[in-house]
């Protein structure tokens, strides 16, 4: 006789609150729940899942191993995830080694923390897939995998999250830099106390999880969670907005297009991912964890928007360069431009990169040389630069 889930898990809004409904990472349902009538009794809960967490048996109609479907799919999607992340948390490395012994002392925390924390985004993340691939090639649920995937899981939101706001911040510093604006100190300012909030709640919520938290719980942690990533991002549009509308109106046209132009456009592609990350973690909570291949596709699809969003960040942070004496100066009025981001802008005969990348306050002698070049292609251009943001430069 086939044995299905309780009737409460075929309601698709209520099966996520159940711990009946669930299944260890791997495992399915074999049979369809059946639909429950309207005149039987509403059940609780239900049981904690104590039997597979504590390493027992699973529920007796998650019998279906999803690998037995997938067949050679599986193994190409696990490496081509784990070869992906791998290369992102080694960019995310050399990037962080190079810049913080080049970087000025004021400018090491901010570095530190972007690339830090996307560091720790494509670990977690790397460390999520090692759980999940040795759950769906075992037969039975392991206590410590199932908790360490379950926990590896959420950790990337909150850091890739962090991560985001720690670049908007440095796109904030240029335009306070510009504006001739103190900065706020770390205390005082919004976006690094948000950063510190994300890392206290996903802490706890890793010890309420590997404690045996209610599934209620962790949905809700996540979907606010997911949330208030959306809102990150879309914050982060709005200030590449603001610095390209800044930059534009004392840079040329053509560099104005080819160069900051990007900074707008990776936020909003970030924003875009960050939306689509939510959108798709809906369907796994709702659908995906339940049937093989609905949980298939989400995860390659979860995965490939995960390493975009990393990859687009790291991109819009600018990468170092050496000097090229055959590049012109922008303070120059050329209009050449490489690299990737706004902040290749600045890789010039005059400007050092690494310096103009971190928004590092020049030193007296090359502040004043700054502002009479500054000065000069004021004069070239009809004043259309101010000498406040000649001498950022």
């Amino acid at each position: 006789m086939a044995v299905r889930p309780p009737p409460i898990c075929a309601d698709m809004f209520q099966r996520w609150l159940h711990n009946d409904c669930y299944c260890p990472v791997g495992l399915f349902w074999q049979h369809q729940p059946q639909a429950m009538a309207l005149d039987s009794p509403r059940v609780g809960p239900g049981p904690r899942m104590d039997s597979w967490l504590a390493g027992g048996e699973q529920h007796p109609w998650c019998t279906l191993r999803g690998l037995e479907l997938w067949g050679a799919m599986y193994p190409a999607y696990a490496l081509a995830a784990g070869c992906g992340f791998t290369g992102t948390a080694l960019w995310s490395a050399l990037r962080l080694r190079h810049g913080f012994g080049t970087a000025s002392a004021a400018d090491q925390r901010l570095q530190f923390a972007i690339h830090g924390f996307c560091l720790g985004a494509a670990v977690v993340r790397l460390s999520y897939i090692i759980c999940e691939a040795s759950l769906v090639h075992t037969s039975h649920g392991d206590s410590f995998l199932q908790r360490m995937a379950g926990a590896s899981y959420t950790a990337f939101f909150p850091l890739s999250a962090a991560a985001f706001l720690c670049t908007c911040q440095h796109w904030l510093r240029l335009i306070e830099f510009m504006d001739q604006v103190v900065e706020k100190p770390w205390y005082r300012n919004p976006l690094i106390l948000v950063c510190l909030l994300f890392l206290f709640l996903e802490a706890l919520h890793d010890f309420m999880y590997m404690s045996g938290a209610h599934p209620v719980i962790d949905g809700v942690y996540f979907f606010w969670l997911s949330l208030i990533s959306v809102f990150a991002a879309l914050l982060g549009v709005s200030i590449a907005r603001r610095l390209y509308s800044r930059l534009r109106l004392w840079l040329t046209a053509d560099a104005g297009l080819q160069v900051f132009k990007r900074t707008l456009m990776s936020a909003a592609l970030v924003s875009a991912s960050a939306v689509c990350m939510l959108i798709l973690s809906i369907i796994q909570a709702l659908v995906g964890r339940y049937y093989p291949w609905p949980c298939f596709d989400c995860w390659v699809f979860g995965r490939l928007l995960e390493f975009l969003y990393l990859v687009i960040m790291l991109s819009a942070l600018g990468r170092a360069q050496e000097r090229a004496p055959n590049l012109a100066s922008v303070t120059g009025g050329s209009t050449a431009a490489r690299g990737s981001s706004f902040a290749d802008s600045f890789m010039s005969t005059d400007a050092p990169g690494w310096e103009a990348l971190w928004i590092s306050p020049p030193a007296p002698a090359r502040r004043s040389e700054a502002t009479a070049t500054g000065s000069e292609a004021s004069a070239r251009r009809g004043g259309s630069r101010s000498p406040s943001v000649a001498s950022a430069m």
